[in-house]
């Protein structure tokens, strides 16, 4: 299952695509607003390509454990935190525990399948990649971003602060270098193979099933 996650190869090259926009622009110094704002852009373009791989990598590995489950019954990491993640939304919103653990030993199926749609709409939902954002898509499928690279999620909350003020403030400052935002961006990416990594592992650790 885990074989067909190729997210973070694409990740790379529509990172390599985003780039074309700041050709020309100067390495160590925006030397024109155009310059600034091509950067800008970049910043911008690059941001939105992480945001849609984190969605896709954990909706891909929540969608598999349920394929697992329901095709070769097996019970992985990443659905018992699916499955784990619905309860406390359920317990949230009032449901009595007693109920809650009712229907889940009744029909593990249909439990695991309102999990799996549940989190389809936190991923359809999602608006960022700061570490509220980060946890919130990965801690359904059994990986702890924290615990996996602790300077990688606040790379990402920096740079999510940084796409917000452009978002939300126009204004053109020159500080910000190519260099410097290639660097920042590079850094990021080549991390985010790690994340990869521990979402391909809480599919293949096998809790309950044939092949437990």
């Amino acid at each position: 299952m885990t074989a067909g996650l190729s997210q973070y190869e694409s990740l790379k090259k529509n990172i390599g695509h985003a780039k074309k926009i700041v050709a020309g622009v100067d390495p160590h110094e925006c030397k024109t607003d155009l310059q600034h704002l091509k950067l800008q852009s970049y910043i911008f373009l690059c941001h939105a390509i992480i945001e849609e791989y984190v969605e896709q990598l954990c909706l891909e590995v929540a969608k598999a454990a349920r394929v697992q489950f329901v095709e070769e019954g097996l019970i992985t990491k990443a659905l018992v935190a699916l499955i784990a993640a619905q309860v406390l939304q359920e317990r949230g919103s009032g449901k009595a525990s007693k109920k809650i653990g009712s229907e889940l030993v009744r029909n593990l199926d249909e439990f695991s399948r309102e999990a799996f749609n549940r989190f389809n709409s936190v991923v359809s939902s999602n608006n960022g990649i700061k570490k509220e954002n980060v946890r919130a898509l990965f801690t359904p499928i059994g990986v702890d971003p924290m615990h996996v690279d602790t300077a990688l999620v606040n790379a990402m909350d920096a740079l999510g602060t940084e796409r917000g003020g452009i978002a939300h403030k126009f204004a053109i400052r020159r500080e910000s270098t190519l260099s410097d935002t290639e660097e920042k961006i590079g850094s990021i990416v080549r991390d985010l193979e790690a994340f990869d990594e521990a979402a391909r592992e809480a599919l293949k650790i096998a809790l309950a099933g044939d092949n437990a």
